[in-house]
């Protein structure tokens, strides 16, 4: 078990760099096709744009510098090709970092024995589920929204401009497989026969943590137990990509009627409230389901054997790290621009996900025993 979960947290460190890497050469690729698309084009302005900017740049001061390159980017149509390159080399690096990552598990990797189909009433529920999950974390991470502040963070329009779409076809498409191939086909499949109570858990707090912000790690904790669960209990990936989509089109609705200059946030925020209720509802109607009845670990002290060793040690908490450093700034500069009491209703969800993160490495696993029938059959597997 050990050596899973240390697999585990290497394979992600492996996927997260991967994925930075993509991000970068598909953002320069990009960025080069943009200018020679802008020298094609339209070739006379190209050039005396380039060389009114030479000139202007010799004896400019540094904010005037970036003030005339701005101009020039804008031209070029450089941040809406640089936002779609990074996008495209986002989904293609993470595409290449899970095969790497299955080359880590491949070890400890056993592929779920039995495939079962969701009957139409059980698509039904855990669609209700899903929103219901993702619904508390969405509310407690714009726990501002609904005391009547909003906090001051730049529209995803306003930077991608154009490239909208692209990260509409990506939040909904690009997202849902990579993320499903990775932390529910990938790390489930390696770590889920120690005890998928475990796994579970812990699959679905990576999952968070790899959001990289407190509001998204919250409610990607609850889906991600959610789909552990399902794809647990049906072997197929499928479900969880789906639902996955459909739960990325809900989240960035927002932003898709604000292209529009329609301001739908106090609206979505309380229609996620009602989405919440429901959910719920149906989270106790189903609560006996075997889709829900998840293994103790297979071996002794299983909390121990699950984090304490290096990759899930650098894995956790460096990312726990990241999330808290990001979010306290982002709070400290709301709290400067701002200068109302509520924006201190940010350190929330901040405090909850840190809350979880270290709960759940302490606890998760513990006291739990083992007969000597699945101390053999863990032994097989092993060797």
């Amino acid at each position: 078990m050990k050596s899973a979960y240390n697999r585990t947290g290497f394979s992600l460190l492996a996927l997260n760099g991967m994925m930075i890497l993509g991000q970068i050469v598909g953002a320069v690729i990009a960025a080069l096709g943009s200018m020679l698309h802008y020298f094609i084009k339209e070739p006379l302005a190209y050039m005396m744009d380039l060389e009114q900017l030479e000139q202007a740049m010799e004896n400019a001061s540094p904010l005037e510098t970036l003030r005339l390159i701005g101009g020039f980017i804008q031209n070029a149509d450089l941040i809406v090709w640089c936002f779609v390159g990074l996008l495209a080399g986002s989904f293609a690096g993470s595409l290449l970092g899970i095969l790497i990552m299955r080359k880590i598990t491949a070890r400890t990797r056993i592929a779920p024995e039995t495939l079962r189909k969701l009957t139409a009433r059980e698509v039904i529920a855990v669609v209700f589920m899903a929103y219901g999950l993702w619904g508390i974390g969405a509310a407690v991470g714009n726990i501002t929204v609904f005391f009547g502040l909003e906090v001051e963070s730049a529209g995803l329009s306003d930077i991608a401009g154009k490239g909208i779409y692209a990260y509409y076809l990506y939040a909904v498409l690009g997202a849902p497989i990579v993320e499903e191939l990775a932390f529910r086909k990938t790390l489930i499949d390696a770590t889920g026969h120690y005890g998928s109570v475990v796994s579970a858990f812990v699959t679905a707090m990576l999952f968070g943590l790899m959001h990289g912000n407190s509001a998204q790690f919250l409610l990607a904790f609850n889906i991600g137990l959610l789909f552990a669960c399902i794809y647990r209990y049906t072997g197929r990936i499928l479900y969880t990509i789906l639902l996955h989509g459909m739960i990325n089109l809900t989240a960035t609705l927002p932003e898709l009627f604000a292209i529009f200059g329609v301001d739908i946030w106090f609206y979505w925020n309380y229609a996620v409230l009602v989405l919440v209720g429901v959910g719920l509802i149906v989270a106790f109607a189903m609560k006996n389901h075997p889709m829900f009845r998840l293994e103790r670990p297979d071996i002794p002290d299983a909390n121990r054997q699950t984090f304490r060793n290096p990759g899930m040690l650098i894995m956790c908490i460096g990312a726990l790290i990241q999330i808290l450093l990001v979010d306290l700034f982002n709070f400290y500069n709301n709290r400067m621009l701002i200068g109302d009491d509520r924006v201190y209703l940010m350190l929330i969800p901040i405090v909850l996900s840190a809350v979880i993160v270290i709960v759940l490495m302490c606890t998760v696993g513990r006291r739990q025993k083992y007969s000597d029938y699945e101390e053999t059959e863990i032994l097989q597997v092993l060797i």
